[in-house]
């Protein structure tokens, strides 16, 4: 096998990258997750995907995509119960194989994962995104390098997308995320300011960027709807997180997302602009006339990451 060649496969590209993140992350920075735990979530989305790929199509084929799981679920869900790793690894690779739309899989894998797993056992799972030492807002040198590093890696990822699929996801998807996120984070939200911004704009906030909700297999195909999906996103997070930790709500604004994409795709497929651009309009005006209820409701949120709970649901 040409070493060269594999070095070139985008799949191989970002394994390399999130191995050496998840590896400073659990020598440097201790993340909550033993070596064990991660050697068992590896195996159980590697072993499970390789045979229902052959199952499936009768090709033994390495399972990257299951790879990819792997990393998602190592970097956001936390518990002492090995067993959960498991479940966690199985629900992704069965998840990819089995919750097929017209032979598509529309959840993200290891989004899907953590985030069901999160609700099924609340009282055996958690997930912190400030497990990187970015408690208090005031940054270490360290941790402002690791930062820039995922930002820089997350931007060569989507160069390599850009190559591989042609989907222009840093200017169409990740711009109008992160511009929607800075503007609702700073109006939205109650008294937040740059020392609170460096809490939630974390380097795992960063990894659900640029290495989750980048998965190309379940975004939309074309470029107005990417970016109509990735301001859909934000304002499902500020949903959210009036019934939930914002450490959960910003998973779970992905989730709900991916559950639209078997209708987002056959909008995409109408040759009418004119319907596309109504229906995207409705889209939003309905996320944002319940966002605009929950604001009157129950006042201007405050993202101190303090409301953690166990359970599924819990009001601030």
């Amino acid at each position: 096998m040409n070493p060269f060649k594999l070095l070139s496969n985008i799949q191989t590209n970002q394994t390399l990258i999130l191995s050496g993140i998840l590896s400073i992350g659990v020598i440097w920075y201790g993340l909550d997750i033993t070596v064990f735990e991660i050697l068992l979530t590896f195996s159980t989305v590697i072993v499970l995907d390789l045979l229902l790929h052959a199952y499936r199509t009768g090709k033994w084929v390495f399972p990257y995509s299951g790879v990819n799981a792997g990393f998602g679920i190592s970097f956001f869900l936390r518990s002492d119960d090995a067993i959960i790793y498991v479940l966690a690894g199985a629900l992704a690779i069965f998840g990819k194989h089995f919750f097929l739309v017209a032979g598509k899989h529309f959840l993200n894998p290891s989004n899907m994962a953590v985030f069901l797993t999160l609700m099924l056992f609340p009282w055996y799972t958690w997930v912190n995104t400030l497990q990187w030492g970015n408690y208090t807002g005031q940054l270490s040198t360290s941790y402002i390098i690791l930062l820039v590093c995922v930002f820089l890696l997350g931007l060569f990822m989507c160069l390599r997308v850009f190559q591989i699929f042609g989907f222009r996801s840093v200017y169409d998807y990740i711009l109008p995320f992160l511009l929607a996120h800075g503007i609702a984070f700073f109006t939205i939200a109650s008294w937040e300011n740059m020392t609170t911004a460096a809490v939630f704009f974390s380097i795992s906030f960063f990894i659900f960027t640029f290495f989750m909700i980048t998965d190309p297999k379940t975004i939309p195909k074309t470029s107005l709807f990417r970016s109509v999906y990735a301001i859909g996103l934000v304002v499902n997070f500020y949903i959210l997180q009036f019934f939930m930790n914002e450490n959960y709500a910003l998973l779970g604004s992905l989730f709900m997302g991916t559950l639209l994409l078997p209708v987002i795709w056959k909008l995409e497929a109408i040759k009418s602009r004119s319907i596309q651009r109504k229906c995207l309009i409705l889209y939003l005006s309905v996320l944002l006339c319940l966002l605009a209820f929950l604001v009157f409701a129950f006042g201007r949120p405050d993202l101190a990451f303090d409301n953690i709970c166990n359970q599924r649901v819990c009001l601030k």
